[in-house]
C-alpha cells in the first residue's frame, strides 16, 4: 500500500502557503500525512499550520529549522527523516495542486522509478486570487494570466516520457525536466542516495543533482507534462548564482555518483549530537 508523505517547503510566505494548504485539504484521495517543511519562517507560519492542523482530516505537521540562509535541501531531508509514509511527494508552499494531483501521483508511482510532473506559472499580480475551480482556471487560461499555458489543463490519458541515465550526457537537459516542487520518489530510494546534497546554498539545480544520483542508481525518470500538475503562484524571485552548482551537479551525473557525503546521514548525525 502506498502511503504518501507530502513535503511542502516554505519560507515566510503565509498567504501563498494558505492557498496551497486550502487546495490540499480538498484533494481526493488525501495524502497519508502533510509535513510543512519550514526553512526558518517567522511565527506566523507556525500559527497558520497549527490552524490547518486543527481542521484537517489528514495529519499536518510543522517542521522547523533555524533561518541560516536558503537551505531547501536540508529542510527537505528533515522532512524525509520525520516522514512516516513509504512514498515522498515534494512540492513548495507557493504551488497550488491540480484537483487530481495526489490521484495522479498515486497512479504514477512505480518500483524502480521516480516521477516528476509539470508546473505552469500564475502571473504575480493575479496569484492571490487564483483557484483551480474549473471556471476560474478556464478564465485565467483565456485571459492569459498564466505562463506556460500548455501545462495548465490535465490530460487524463497522457503517458509519461521515460528516461534512463543513458539519456543524459549533460546536466542541462536533466535540469530542464526535473523540479523539486513536483517530485515523487519512494522513501527507500531517496534514503539510498542519501537525499539532497546540503552543500547547495542557492536554489537550482539541487533537484537535478539528486535526480542524477537516482538515475545513476538504476532508477528511471517518469516525466509527465499534462498530468501531476501544479500551479506556481509567482512572486519576487531571489537572486541565484548557480554556475558552480551546475558544474557540481554535472560532475555527479557524469561520474556515476550514487551517494552524497552531505545528506540525510550527516543531518541525522548532527541531530544526534545536538540531542546528546
Amino acid at each position: 500500500m502506498i502511503k504518501i508523505s507530502l513535503l511542502i517547503t516554505t519560507f515566510n510566505d503565509p498567504l501563498r502557503l494558505k492557498q496551497t494548504l486550502d487546495h490540499y485539504l480538498k484533494q481526493n484521495p488525501q495524502p497519508f500525512e502533510i509535513l510543512v517543511c519550514d526553512d526558518g519562517s517567522t511565527f506566523e507560519t507556525k500559527e497558520l499550520v497549527g490552524a490547518f492542523a486543527k481542521i484537517a482530516r489528514t495529519p499536518i505537521i510543522h517542521l522547523y529549522q533555524e533561518d541560516k540562509g536558503w537551505d531547501a535541501p536540508g529542510i527537505r531531508n528533515l522532512g524525509a527523516i520525520m516522514s512516516r509514509g513509504n512514498y515522498l511527494l515534494m512540492t513548495d508552499g507557493d504551488c497550488v495542486p491540480h484537483p487530481r494531483f495526489i490521484h495522479d501521483h498515486l497512479a504514477a508511482a512505480e518500483d524502480n522509478c521516480f516521477v516528476v510532473g509539470e508546473r505552469s506559472h500564475i502571473l504575480k499580480e493575479h496569484a492571490l486570487a487564483f483557484s483551480t475551480r474549473a471556471d476560474v482556471l478556464l478564465y485565467y487560461v483565456c485571459t492569459k494570466k498564466i505562463h506556460k499555458r500548455s501545462f495548465t489543463l490535465r490530460n487524463p490519458f497522457e503517458k509519461p516520457a521515460v528516461y534512463t541515465k543513458e539519456c543524459f550526457l549533460k546536466i542541462e537537459p536533466l535540469a530542464s525536466k526535473v523540479m523539486a516542487c513536483n517530485f515523487g520518489v519512494w522513501k527507500s530510494d531517496f534514503i539510498a542516495v542519501n537525499g539532497f546534497d546540503e552543500s547547495f546554498r542557492s536554489w537550482w539545480p539541487e533537484d537535478a543533482e539528486c535526480s542524477a544520483r537516482l538515475l545513476n542508481s538504476g532508477l528511471k525518470l517518469k516525466k509527465y507534462r499534462k498530468k501531476c500538475l501544479v500551479y506556481h503562484l509567482n512572486h519576487d524571485e531571489t537572486s541565484r548564482q548557480c554556475a558552480e552548482e551546475y558544474r557540481f551537479a554535472e560532475r555527479s551525473l557524469i561520474s556515476g555518483a550514487r551517494f552524497t557525503t552531505n545528506g540525510i546521514e550527516q543531518r541525522l548525525s548532527r541531530m544526534s549530537k545536538n540531542q546528546g
